[in-house]
């Protein structure tokens, strides 16, 4: 009985393919980014309600969700294998946004930036050490996760 349902679950699997991947996996990545724009949506709704206006979480914010969709969608287009085997490893999305926190984030003394930079290098070199990602993958990452920053410098100059 079971292994008919493996079997069935398989045939359904493979006959609603998208692409390189899944139903079952797309569904798994949808949602996650249901679940990113829950979060900035009640996070809009909570300063909207509050009236109180922190520029700066905003763009953080902002700046977060739109690194994520870059990334996602750059991992469907490039859909390179990771070295375990598993799918979408170009770019690193945890390198991404351990860099773009440590980097983003406002801290009072220069001590408490330095643990951040650190912490982000340990999270980008754990990817590569549990065969999650190429290094490429990691470098990438780290590169969009620092213009991510820059584009969030930009705009708080402009705003």
């Amino acid at each position: 009985m079971i292994s008919q349902i493996v079997q069935f679950d398989k045939l359904i699997d493979a006959s609603i393919n998208i692409g390189k991947i899944s139903y079952a996996a797309w569904f798994a990545i949808s949602a996650t980014i249901y679940l990113v724009v829950g979060l900035l949506i009640a996070t809009v709704v909570y300063f909207y309600i509050n009236k109180k206006r922190n520029k700066k979480l905003e763009l953080v914010l902002i700046g977060m969700t739109v690194l994520f969709f870059v990334v996602e969608v750059i991992k469907r287009l490039v859909g390179r294998i990771r070295p375990n085997g598993e799918l979408f490893s170009f770019p690193s999305r945890h390198a991404a946004f351990a860099f773009f926190i440590a980097l983003s984030l406002p801290v009072k003394k220069p001590v408490y930036k330095v643990l951040l930079i650190a912490w982000a290098v340990l999270v980008s070199v754990s990817r590569i050490l549990l065969h999650k990602h190429y290094l490429s993958d990691v470098v990438f990452g780290i590169g969009f996760g620092v213009l991510a920053v820059f584009v969030l410098k930009y705009f708080e100059k402009t705003s």
